[in-house]
C-alpha cells in the first residue's frame, strides 16, 4: 500500500511542482531580478532607490487595477496608453488656456484640471464599454479603434508639441518625513485597498469573475453581464486618466510618446500577478502589485546599469512574452 502511495505521489510530483512554480513564479522572478541588479550596481539596493521604484510604479500600478476588472470579464483594453496620452494633452491645452486667462492663479484651477483629465478617461471608458457591452463588438477591435482615435485627437490638439504640466506637479512630487516618502505611494495604496475590497468582497467583483468564466451561464442566473462589462471599462478608463495625471505630474510635461506602450506593460503586470487573459480569475492584491513592481524594477535596473535605450524595447517584448507564457500554462497546463 505504501509503495502504491509513493508511486502515485512520484507520478503527481512533476505536475505539483509545475503548479507551484507557475502560481508563485512571479515572486521567484522578482527576487532573482532584485538579486541580479543588487550585485551588478552598488546604488540599486538602497532605500532611496527602493522609494524611487515605488514612486515610478504608481502610474502603472493604478492603471493595472482597472485592467484587472476588464481582463477578469474576459475582455481587454489596449487603448489605455493612448488615453493616457490624450489626457496629458487635453490637460496641457487647458493649462495654456488657464494661463492666458489668468485662472491658473486660482487655487481651484488644479481641481478643474484633475476633473478635465479624469473626464477624458471616463469618456473613452464609456465608449469602449458601450460598444462591447451594448453592441457585442469584439473588445480587441473596439479598443484598437479607440486607441487610434485617441492618438489622432492627441496629435491634432498638440501638433506633436510638448506641454508643460507644472500645476499638477506638486501632488505627484510631494514628499513627507525625514526619508522623503512620496505621497503618491500612499494615494496608490488607498486606491488599491478600495478597489481590492470592491473586487473581492462585493457582488460586483464576484459577478465580474462569473461573467469571465462563463458568460452564458452567468446570464442564465440573472447576472447582467453587459452592465458589468460596461462598468469594468468605465473603471479602466478612470484609472488610465488618473495614471496619466500622476505620470504627467512626475515627468512635468506631455510629449508625443507619452504613454506609448504602457497598455502592454499594464496588461503584462496584471497577468504576471495572476490575472488570466482568458477571464474569470484575477489577483488584484498582492498579485497586481508584485507584477507591476517586477516590471518597474526591471526598467529601473536597466537604467542604473546604463543599458542601451534600444534594449528597453526588447525587454518590453520579453515581459509580454513571459506574461503570456505563464498565463498559457496556468490556463491549459501547457503552452498554447
Amino acid at each position: 500500500m505504501d509503495k502504491q502511495n509513493t508511486k502515485a505521489f512520484s507520478s503527481m510530483l512533476p505536475s505539483l511542482l509545475l503548479d507551484f512554480i507557475v502560481k508563485n513564479g512571479v515572486y521567484f522572478i522578482f527576487l532573482a531580478v532584485v538579486v541580479f541588479f543588487a550585485t551588478t550596481t552598488d546604488t540599486f539596493f538602497t532605500l532611496s532607490n527602493a522609494l524611487n521604484i515605488l514612486q515610478q510604479a504608481v502610474p502603472m500600478g493604478i492603471a493595472v487595477l482597472g485592467m484587472v476588472f476588464v481582463l477578469s470579464a474576459a475582455c481587454v483594453d489596449i487603448s489605455i496608453g493612448q488615453v493616457m496620452h490624450l489626457t496629458s494633452v487635453i490637460v496641457g491645452v487647458t493649462i495654456v488656456q488657464f494661463e492666458a486667462s489668468g485662472f491658473i492663479q486660482n487655487p481651484w484651477s488644479v481641481v478643474v484640471l484633475w476633473l478635465v483629465g479624469i473626464s477624458v478617461g471616463l469618456i473613452f471608458g464609456t465608449i469602449n464599454g458601450t460598444l462591447v457591452a451594448k453592441f457585442g463588438m469584439v473588445p480587441f477591435i473596439v479598443t484598437l479603434a479607440t486607441m487610434n482615435i485617441a492618438r489622432g485627437i492627441a496629435v491634432t490638439f498638440s501638433v506633436s508639441h510638448t506641454f508643460y504640466l507644472a500645476p499638477i506637479q506638486p501632488l505627484a512630487q510631494k514628499m513627507i518625513g525625514d526619508i522623503n516618502f512620496p505621497v503618491v505611494i500612499l494615494i496608490q495604496l488607498g486606491i488599491w485597498l478600495i478597489f481590492s475590497f470592491v473586487y473581492y468582497y462585493t457582488p460586483f467583483g464576484r459577478h465580474i469573475n462569473a461573467v469571465g468564466c462563463d458568460e452564458r451561464a452567468s446570464r442564465s442566473i440573472g447576472i447582467k453581464a453587459g452592465q458589468l462589462k460596461f462598468f469594468a471599462y468605465l473603471i479602466c478608463g478612470f484609472t488610465a486618466s488618473v495614471s496619466a495625471m500622476i505620470l504627467g505630474g512626475q515627468i512635468g510635461m506631455s510629449f508625443p510618446n507619452f504613454g506609448h506602450g504602457h497598455e502592454f506593460l499594464v496588461i503584462s503586470g496584471a497577468v504576471l500577478g495572476g490575472t488570466s487573459l482568458a477571464g474569470g480569475r484575477g489577483n488584484m492584491f498582492p498579485g497586481a502589485i508584485i507584477g507591476i513592481l517586477l516590471v518597474q524594477t526591471i526598467l529601473n535596473g536597466l537604467t542604473m546599469i546604463n543599458a542601451s535605450p534600444f534594449s528597453f524595447t526588447i525587454v518590453h517584448g520579453l515581459i509580454v512574452f513571459l506574461a503570456v507564457t505563464i498565463d498559457s500554462i496556468k490556463h491549459k497546463g501547457e503552452l498554447r
